[in-house]
């Protein structure tokens, strides 16, 4: 869960001499971007690879700390999938800085991370509005793009609830997903990872690690169902609403029994007890009434 939260925490200060970028500025970079950047390394994305908030236009904010971009590595050059992610991560960030040389490690405007599969640089917005010269801009490589949109989906201006509606969506999923991790012992459950859904233990095919990555089945697997609608997962709150409405996911916000490494049987507070619990709060009508106090970011993340 560390690496879950670094993840979705990580974005909008890993180079220097960035800000945000205001609503109007952000398709006219990304046009730049495009022609600039991504057409000479050279790699093509859909509207469906821009992630993130910022491509969604938030209607709690006009501004934005990056940009999120899903790099399918399958459409790189050869040489670039010559060995493992890793490498690729390596190799795009020395082809950025052949297409820039203002971009290094050097100047602070170019950084990876080889772990996350992450690169991130600073860009220049085009017809800034508000003092901001450049942007931090993020590259996601991924070898599966329909895995990654799931997973780092943001919720559209409809769909949004608060002002950091990706964020919770992907805290809630994490926490439904692991409610079936019952075996102290064995580690025996289901995790909600970049990389896809990861079963361990008895849940997996091998007995010991499975990774899967087709949306449907990861959505069916965490909402324990079949052909489960994919809209489920959207956001905070079609999570929530399914949740709430089935008797069986309900008996999730209980603590449940398991076992301790001598076979002694012990209660566990499951996560989900505790999104409960702050959600409520926020709910009331003094909370509701002054969403940026809601409760759930520090009550949540600091508690994981």
């Amino acid at each position: 869960m560390k690496d879950f939260k670094r993840f979705i925490l990580e974005g909008g200060n890993a180079v220097e001499g960035v800000g945000k970028i205001a609503d109007k500025d952000i398709d006219p970079t990304i046009r730049h971007f495009k022609r600039t950047i991504l057409d000479k390394i050279p790699v093509k994305i859909s509207s469906e690879d821009l992630l993130g908030s910022a491509y969604k236009k938030s209607r709690f904010k006009s501004d934005y700390g990056d940009i999120d971009v899903a790099i399918d590595v399958n459409q790189l050059p050869k040489e670039a999938r010559a060995t493992d992610l890793k490498g690729t991560v390596l190799w795009l960030a020395n082809r950025l800085s052949e297409i820039d040389p203002s971009l290094n490690k050097a100047s602070k405007t170019l950084y990876t991370n080889t772990t996350f599969k992450l690169i991130s640089i600073a860009f220049p917005i085009v017809s800034s509005s508000n003092g901001t010269e450049k942007v931090q801009i993020d590259f996601m490589l991924t070898a599966d793009p329909k895995y990654t949109r799931f997973f780092l989906r943001s919720p559209t201006k409809k769909e949004e609830f608060y002002k950091k509606g990706g964020l919770y969506r992907s805290l809630l999923l994490s926490a439904v997903t692991k409610r079936s991790s019952k075996n102290i012992v064995t580690k025996c459950g289901q995790s909600f990872a970049a990389e896809g859904l990861i079963l361990s233990g008895t849940l997996a095919k091998d007995g010991s690690r499975e990774i899967i990555t087709d949306p449907q089945r990861v959505t069916d697997i965490i909402f324990g169902g079949k052909n489960v609608n994919m809209d489920v997962a959207n956001s905070f709150m079609s999570i929530w609403n399914y949740i709430k409405n089935s008797p069986e996911m309900t008996k999730s916000f209980a603590p449940f029994e398991a076992q301790d490494k001598d076979g002694n049987s012990v209660t566990v507070h499951n996560d989900l007890q505790k999104i409960k619990l702050d959600f409520e709060r926020y709910l009331e009508p003094r909370h509701r009434k002054e969403p940026q106090v809601f409760p759930y970011p520090t009550g949540i993340i600091e508690g994981w």
